[in-house]
């Protein structure tokens, strides 16, 4: 996957976005992800990852490997 971060400041807001890649695997179609194209990521426990977590709208890429 590759996408921008949202990164929170000290004071709560979110001071920039950065660039990032991870690799990802697929491990549920959860109920909250309706329609083509969207990812659901685990972003991590606290105020911090709740913060970055409600501003992560951004468009990214994703290679989705299939076994023959």
């Amino acid at each position: 996957m590759k996408s921008k971060k949202p990164i929170a400041g000290e004071n709560g807001n979110i001071s920039e976005f950065k660039n990032f890649t991870r690799i990802v695997t697929t491990q549920d179609t959860g109920s909250a992800i309706r329609g083509p194209g969207k990812v659901d990521l685990f972003w991590g426990a606290g105020d911090k990852a709740k913060i970055e977590v409600s501003s992560m709208k951004a468009k990214g890429e994703l290679y989705l490997l299939v076994l023959k």
